[in-house]
């Protein structure tokens, strides 16, 4: 570590405690918190950075702020790729939205990153989620992608959309629900 770099920890670190001290006199405002982790991440504690970035998006998800908290969660992504419970938190939230192409994303690496950390029991849970929605926006792992048919004159055919409510076809409640603590 060169001299400049530890000038610069140096000064992180004052910078950090000064906003924890300004944190115990406001402890609910998230700018504050939000600023913590984003401290952390300048000061290479992305573990640190991550957890402050879950809490943040959390508490934004809390007061109704859905596209706060997705922007903070996936901080937290950035912070720690290899922690489960970023995508977890994304996933429930784009699931609660009706978004289920994207929960499924979240939910596929959840399932992925606690198969590889030994959690079988949870990798399990979620891989009966993803298997549920699969069926639900009726994807098939090993069916081949649909050939786009084409009327006369080269214009796509155009198909009935399905407008029927998706919300209710996967029910959360049904799978064990899991403690969001680190």
């Amino acid at each position: 570590m060169g001299l400049l770099e530890k000038i610069r920890n140096y000064k992180l670190g004052i910078e950090i405690g000064e906003l924890k001290s300004e944190i115990k006199k406001h402890p609910n405002k998230l700018k504050l918190w939000k600023r913590l982790g984003d401290l952390y991440m300048k000061s290479n504690q992305n573990n640190r950075a991550s957890f402050i970035y879950l809490k943040v998006g959390d508490a934004f998800k809390e007061k109704g702020f859905y596209e706060k908290a997705s922007c903070v969660y996936k901080q937290a992504l950035m912070a720690d790729a290899h922690w489960h419970e970023p995508h977890e938190r994304l996933a429930e939230l784009y699931h609660e939205q009706n978004l289920l192409k994207e929960a499924l994303i979240h939910y596929q690496r959840v399932t992925s990153l606690l198969e590889r950390q030994g959690e079988k029991e949870k990798s399990q849970t979620y891989a009966r989620i993803v298997s549920d929605l699969m069926t639900s926006l009726n994807i098939y792992q090993d069916a081949p992608a649909p050939i786009p048919l084409k009327a006369a004159g080269n214009s796509p055919i155009s198909y009935p959309h399905h407008h029927e409510p998706i919300a209710d076809l996967v029910d959360l409640s049904k799978y064990k629900k899991t403690s969001h603590r680190r």
